[in-house]
């Protein structure tokens, strides 16, 4: 069994963000939250739509 270093992860992304972050004005800060929100958004909406379509394909050949 893998096991998943949660604590460690938590930091490296911390870590991560605050290097990119600390030395951004207020306006800079909603910005860059703004851009990684809708990155994650593009993300969920296009396995949103995949699944629909799989979804769709899967019952085209259901046999009844």
């Amino acid at each position: 069994m893998e096991v998943i270093k949660t604590v460690d992860m938590v930091r490296k992304i911390r870590d991560k963000e605050y290097l990119a972050t600390k030395d951004l004005s207020k306006e800079e800060l909603i910005e860059y939250f703004h851009k990684k929100a809708k990155t994650v958004n593009d993300k969920v909406l296009k396995y949103i739509q995949t699944k629909k379509n799989n979804e769709k394909n899967d019952k085209k050949f259901t046999i009844l």
